[in-house]
């Protein structure tokens, strides 16, 4: 069944808090820890089976680059998969090359990964409104 054939009332940005701080304080993008990304994806997953809800995860690219196996699985469990971009960075922030490369880095990764279109988006910090312009 299509993810489209279903009703989703939750979204989530994934991603990884202490991914974007390190990047943040040092410019350096590390991969993801372990054992608290996939504790928190599985703790995620868990309960949307255990109440039979589907979500949309919006994937930010950084951390699907080094997790593609925990994208896979959340696109598995019948989720839907939205982009958040690759870097995380405001959108308001960017010009518009950057700002085209930050969203189709993400897609070719994240649909390459789960080898299925995307549909949806959400800017990291909210960064798109009404006020934001090229």
């Amino acid at each position: 069944m299509d993810s489209h054939d279903h009703s989703f009332t939750l979204s989530i940005d994934w991603e990884e808090f202490g991914q974007l701080l390190g990047r943040d304080h040092t410019g350096v993008v590390m991969p993801a820890v372990p054992k608290t990304i996939d504790r928190q994806t599985d703790i995620m997953l868990s309960l949307l089976d255990e109440t039979k809800q589907k979500a949309t995860f919006f994937i930010l690219g950084m951390l699907a680059q080094n997790r593609p196996d925990l994208v896979k699985k959340i696109a598995a469990e019948g989720h839907e998969i939205g982009m958040h971009g690759q870097n995380h960075i405001r959108m308001n922030t960017l010009s518009y090359k950057e700002a085209y490369n930050d969203l189709s880095d993400a897609h070719k990764l994240v649909t390459d990964i789960i080898g299925a279109p995307i549909y949806g988006y959400r800017a990291p910090y909210f960064s798109v409104n009404e006020t934001w312009k090229f």
